[in-house]
């Protein structure tokens, strides 16, 4: 049994679409990927294997693929730490210096006033975050600060690192 959600075509489109409109990116590199989603949580998910079609007898599923990103308020798509290294942004992003990114990697917030490279057109609900070439994940700018969405058991204590 599959809890998940498989994306019809169309709706995979409205989704990458969407997503394309914030950061300006290529779709086709997506486009060979299907795409679930869990009804309870609003997370989706991507794989390059379709567990509907397929004759596999298998327990009870919660999830499959790789955890891509979450929907928020049924439009705006925020991308997982991992749907966020699988593009390439041309917009809505900011980049982080090393100081920046131990307060990031942390789980702390970002005020604007500390980051230098910002590309953000203001209509884009969440913003990559970019070290060093790398897209490390996602933030949402409210009120001048950009709120951090590392999960707490992916949060690094930077005085022990480094």
């Amino acid at each position: 049994m599959f809890d998940n959600k498989i994306l019809t075509k169309k709706e995979k489109n409205e989704m990458l679409n969407s997503i394309s409109s914030y950061y300006d990116f290529n779709i086709e590199i997506l486009e060979k990927y299907y795409f679930s989603i869990n009804p309870n949580t609003r997370k989706v998910y991507i794989s390059n294997f379709n567990l509907e079609n397929s004759e596999l007898k298998l327990p009870k599923i919660n999830s499959h693929g790789m955890y891509f990103a979450s929907i928020h308020d049924n439009k705006r798509v925020r991308l997982s730490i991992e749907g966020s290294k699988l593009i390439k942004p041309n917009k809505n992003y900011i980049k982080l210096d090393k100081e920046n990114l131990k307060s990031y990697v942390s789980g702390e917030d970002l005020f604007t006033k500390e980051i230098k490279d910002i590309n953000y057109d203001k209509k884009s609900p969440f913003l990559i975050v970019i070290y060093e070439n790398e897209n490390i994940g996602c933030v949402n700018l409210k009120n001048d600060i950009f709120m951090n969405y590392v999960p707490k058991s992916r949060r690094l204590e930077f005085n022990r690192i480094f």
